[in-house]
Formats: structure tokens, sequence, C-alpha cells
């Protein structure tokens, strides 16, 4: 089963269960990119079907899960941030909407 692990720096890590406790989950991380480690249901939660149609469109100052590159040099490893979008351009004038310049939401952790 494969589920998302938020980490201490605010962001989620996709992660593979290898064993389920009765409060917490084994898991090991996709590529290795952290050690295999048991988290706690709370820091959990399940991956969402990628092909899931939104309620409705997104607009700018939304806030969203965005799949961004963990190092800004490298895009080996992505993980799931929460980010604010600053703005929404049309793709070759065809209609199809895509989200850039999305910005860092700061937080208070």
């Amino acid at each position: 089963m494969e589920v998302e692990v938020k980490q201490q720096e605010g962001f989620y890590l996709k992660a593979f269960v290898t064993d389920v406790l009765e409060n917490s989950l084994d898991v090991v991380y996709d590529r290795g990119c952290r050690k295999p480690e048991t988290v706690e249901f709370s820091q959990c939660r399940a991956v969402t079907i990628e092909n899931a149609q939104q309620k409705r469109p997104s607009k700018c100052g939304d806030i969203v899960d965005a799949l961004v590159p963990i190092d800004k040099n490298s895009d080996d490893f992505q993980v799931y941030k929460k980010m604010k979008i600053r703005e929404i351009k049309v793709c070759n004038g065809i209609g199809q909407n895509y989200l850039t310049h999305i910005e860092s939401i700061r937080t208070d952790h």
C-alpha cells in the first residue's frame, strides 16, 4: 500500500507500507530518499487518485498540494507541499490551464 508521510520540514514524501502495527505503520520511502521508519497514523495520508476531477477549477490565491523538487538544483526527489497559486496562464491559447509561479505558504512550525 502506498501512503504519503508528513516530514518535520512540513512536506509529504511517498512511502510504501511494509507492516501495519496497532497504532502505526512501518514504511519504506520511495527511491530510498529517507531511512525506513515506523510512523504514527496521524503522520500519514492516503495517496489520492491522480485522475480525480476537482470540484471547481483552481484560481489565483488557492492553496494546493503541489509536487515540487526537494532540491531546487535537482529533480531526483519530489515532495508534496502546501503552496499558494500566484498566477495561472493559458497554454498556447487552446484553453488548457496550467499553473505557474506557485509560491510557498509561510507556516509556523
